[in-house]
Order: C-alpha cells, then sequence, then structure tokens
C-alpha cells in the first residue's frame, strides 16, 4: 500500500535536509501536538523507506523520552529533490549523514 505524503511530511524532509539529523522530540515540537502521533508518523515513513533512526557518533538515544535521532535516506531524499528541484541540497547528503558522528 502506498503512503500519501502530506505537506508536514515534506516540511520533515526539508527539516532533514537543513539539519541533516533531528530528534524525535525536536519533530514533535515542530510539526506534531503529540509524541505518540510524531512516533506513529516517523515509523510509517521509516517503514516506506523515507527516514531512518541514527546512533553513530551521538549521545544516547533518549530512551527515557521514546527519543531517536533521524535522517533521510536516499529515497527520501529523492522525493524532496523531486517536489523541491530548486532547494539546494548538500552534496552527497545521505552519505555523509550516514557515516558522520
Amino acid at each position: 500500500m502506498s503512503l500519501k505524503l502530506t505537506k508536514r511530511d515534506l516540511e520533515i524532509f526539508r527539516t532533514l535536509v537543513r539539519v541533516q539529523l533531528a530528534t524525535t522530540q525536536s519533530l514533535q515540537e515542530t510539526f506534531f501536538p503529540t509524541l505518540d502521533r510524531t512516533r506513529k508518523r516517523l515509523g510509517l515513513l521509516r517503514d516506506r523507506g523515507f527516514v531512518v533512526t541514527h546512533a553513530k557518533g551521538l549521545p544516547g538515544l533518549h530512551k527515557s523520552s521514546g527519543s531517536n535521532y533521524w535522517r533521510l535516506t536516499d529515497a527520501g531524499l529523492g522525493v524532496f529533490s523531486r517536489r523541491f528541484p530548486a532547494e539546494r541540497v548538500p552534496d552527497n547528503l545521505v552519505a555523509r549523514t550516514h557515516r558522520s558522528s
């Protein structure tokens, strides 16, 4: 089943292009009314291959708050680039973010 991407999803992608990594909590504070809705939507985006969690070289995951760090995948970046062709994307964003610590 195909996931219909919302304007909010695309703004999350835009945020991840700009900041490279964001926590569940920061995405919730910016885009969602509750942490449960944030987790559910990010889970759907992860299941469709648009975002993944990231832990390499970062402080421990915020287990108590249920917060992870998130980054775009190649698929998420592809959708972003098609929807926003004029937006600047840093060179090798996905590979660099994946390797970063």
